[in-house]
């Protein structure tokens, strides 16, 4: 072949290449992402802060079902579980946190922050989008934003009737199950979703000493129900109400006053231990248009034990 023959096979291969390439880009144009990480819908492309946006299509892909599963996905985070089932330790660009205290980061379900350091590892289910924000926004979420925030939004109902099913099964006789169903009561006025989660696993993390596994979880299950109210086409009502309840593997501190290794006490993991509680989240949420802007207040009342 010669030297121009060649030139022109090489062109012609880079022509194919840039081709799908571009078509891409085009699609991902069309596919505009909207979210809502500055308390307000606008598209992803122009928010001019940090965001790590997923669709509800990308939670579902990438397999996310708890806030470790995000922090995997978004660099410069690390997610640690700490002494107990649910307590949790978030790193935020050189930023963290001690047991018992308020983490680095805002973690916002629904418009409504989480404060308690338990409430950050919840299973996820049911979501509609995901928003990982990195560095300081004290201005949008307040207190505990100091590195960032996770903006956490679930999915509100339609007047379409529909509902989902999702079944896994994993090493340890891990079970997960999540489901739902959505629909109106009265079309355009009164529209209803309820959905849940339960999961429970055997364990993977094996106790030597004992000949149990340490990381169990005996049930971790949330009921979630939201209802969207709209008596005009200028005023509506988002309420939403949710119960969860867990019991799981966990470690004790326990004092060693024998001084030997392999005391039953000692290390404090050969302690038989668990941690257990529930919670109740309530919110109402109002939005008024008055065509130039929108009025928007949120109650959140909560109960963690």
């Amino acid at each position: 072949m010669t030297g121009r023959n060649l030139r022109t096979a090489f062109l012609a291969s880079a022509a194919l290449a840039i081709l799908p390439g571009a078509a891409l880009a085009q699609d991902a144009e069309s596919d505009e992402i909207i979210i809502t990480a500055q308390q307000r819908a606008e598209p992803l492309r122009n928010v001019p802060i940090q965001v790590t946006a997923f669709t509800a299509q990308a939670v579902e892909d990438a397999g996310i079902k708890s806030t470790s599963d995000i922090i995997a996905q978004v660099p410069n985070i690390t997610y640690d579980r700490g002494d107990t089932y649910r307590s949790n330790f978030i790193t935020m660009r050189g930023l963290t946190q001690i047991n018992n205290a308020d983490p680095p980061i805002a973690f916002v379900l629904d418009g409504v922050p989480q404060t308690n350091q338990k409430q950050l590892g919840v299973t996820l289910f049911d979501i509609e989008r995901i928003e990982v924000l990195k560095g300081p926004q004290g201005a949008l979420y307040g207190r505990n934003a100091v590195g960032g925030a996770i903006n956490v939004v679930t999915k509100a109902p339609g007047n379409e009737l529909e509902g989902f099913v999702n079944l896994g099964y994993a090493n340890g006789d891990t079970i997960d199950v999540s489901a739902g169903v959505s629909g109106a009561l009265v079309e355009d006025k009164v529209l209803l979703r309820v959905s849940g989660s339960y999961t429970s696993s055997d364990g993977l993390v094996k106790n030597d000493f004992r000949g149990d596994h340490v990381d169990y979880i005996d049930h971790d299950y949330s009921l979630r129900g939201r209802m969207i109210l709209k008596p005009t086409d200028l005023l509506t009502f988002d309420l939403r109400a949710e119960y969860s309840d867990f019991r799981g593997g966990s470690n004790s501190y326990a004092a060693v006053f024998s001084g030997i290794p392999r005391d039953f006490v000692n290390p404090q993991f050969n302690f038989p231990a668990y941690a257990e509680g529930d919670s109740v989240d309530l919110t109402g949420k109002f939005d008024y248009d008055f065509g130039f802007a929108t009025l928007t207040g949120i109650s959140a009342w909560a109960k963690f034990q």
